[in-house]
């Protein structure tokens, strides 16, 4: 408009119209700021508060929406929250976008909504392309929704599914539940993993590493997760500058139930590749509450592993407790016996407030058929001043 940038002066909209909860709003090229930072729109006092659906697909420059103390901006319909321009802008494709406001508070109120945040490609291709979603100046984020992917092609659409890559910070209180009903892959059936949160999945061809940045106190209620699967390096990790953050993870059934699969590092699909895949969640500088029924750290995949190189899952942390009915710690769950990529996965706890309960079987390099990858299996528990509490721990038979 020329006199500001509030969301309640419609001058500042293409149609003169300021959005309401039935409208979906969008960010791209026009009105973007030269640096990051610096607000560029106000969700201000006289805006009602309401948008159906909000995207971010800037293709230069920054956006950052501030949001007005005591405000909340609340979107309400599928269409969820999007970083990402959704189609192929080449190999260089940057989008830049943060939500921050120190007393404002974001709120998703739609079950069948996701957070999507992710760029990348139609065609495989060397690629720098990246989406960023920052709400790390933000106070609340609020979330009852259907899934959070980040760099995955899970619900990317057809022009977004190679290399995808993404970057998400959370803001400095999160509360999020995800009820997307996930697929973890059992032992017998042909399928992609899908689950509530994504974290890397590309069954395409990878891109850069992807981030999942916790905020100062987080609450997720989730019904699964994956960090770094299909050909994709990814990190769960708390922020910088943060104060004796934590993070506390449970079901979607509430504070006594288990996440159903958790999984970090994960190569699981129908078809056969040379790739491998990297997760790790590092939790090291906060203090975690985890409840989770299995989780599989480093897992191979249902079609061949033609290829040397390993995946791997990585777990650390140094306070707090991860409750776990079943771990296993470098996963060869599959049949194929030409497999050659071996599986590894690697557990440390690494402070004497750290815990971790293995409530059945705590497996070591576990293994389903003899083959190369089983062979070079491996499964690796470092404890340094932390506390182990297991039922049973065994290795895998020819690991």
């Amino acid at each position: 408009s020329g006199t500001d940038t509030n969301w309640s002066n419609g001058n500042n909209w293409l149609g003169g119209v300021a959005p309401g909860g039935g409208d979906d709003a969008k960010f791209f090229d026009a009105g973007n700021a030269g640096t990051a930072g610096g607000p560029n729109n106000l969700v201000d006092v006289r805006f009602s508060g309401f948008i159906g659906s909000l995207q971010y697909g800037n293709t230069n420059g920054f956006h950052t929406t501030f949001i007005n103390s005591g405000q909340t901006l609340n979107i309400t319909n599928t269409g969820g929250l999007t970083v990402g321009t959704l189609t192929d802008n080449g190999n260089a494709q940057v989008v830049n976008a943060a939500v921050t406001g120190a007393a404002g508070t974001l709120n998703i109120g739609n079950a069948a909504a996701n957070v999507l945040v992710d760029q990348g490609r139609a065609a495989n291709g060397n690629s720098t392309q990246r989406a960023t979603l920052d709400l790390s100046g933000l106070g609340a984020f609020v979330a009852n929704i259907n899934s959070v992917s980040v760099g995955t092609t899970m619900f990317g659409g057809a022009n977004n599914v190679q290399n995808a890559t993404g970057t998400l910070k959370l803001a400095q209180t999160n509360n999020i539940t995800a009820s997307f009903i996930g697929t973890p892959v059992a032992l017998g059936t042909v399928a992609t993993p899908t689950n509530s949160i994504q974290i890397g999945a590309d069954n395409g061809n990878a891109g850069g590493v992807n981030f999942f940045f916790l905020g100062q106190t987080n609450a997720l209620f989730i019904d699964s997760i994956c960090v770094g699967a299909l050909k994709t390096t990814a990190t769960m990790l708390f922020n910088t500058g943060l104060n004796n953050p934590v993070a506390y993870f449970r079901g979607t059934g509430g504070n006594n139930s288990r996440i159903r699969f958790w999984s970090i590092g994960d190569m699981a699909s129908s078809g056969s590749s040379s790739a491998n895949a990297n997760g790790t969640n590092d939790f090291t500088g906060g203090t975690v509450d985890v409840l989770v029924d299995m989780m599989s750290l480093g897992r191979d995949r249902q079609g061949g592993n033609t290829g040397t190189s390993i995946t791997r899952g990585t777990l650390t942390f140094s306070s707090g407790t991860v409750d776990v009915n079943t771990l296993l710690v470098g996963n060869q769950q599959f049949t194929a016996a030409a497999n050659s990529n071996p599986m590894a996965g690697v557990v440390n706890l690494s402070g004497a407030n750290a815990t971790l309960r293995v409530n059945t079987t705590l497996t070591l390099a576990s293994t389903a058929v003899s083959s190369p990858a089983a062979i070079s299996t491996s499964g690796v528990l470092n404890v340094t001043n932390g506390t182990v509490l297991a039922n049973n721990i065994t290795v895998g038979t020819v690991s």
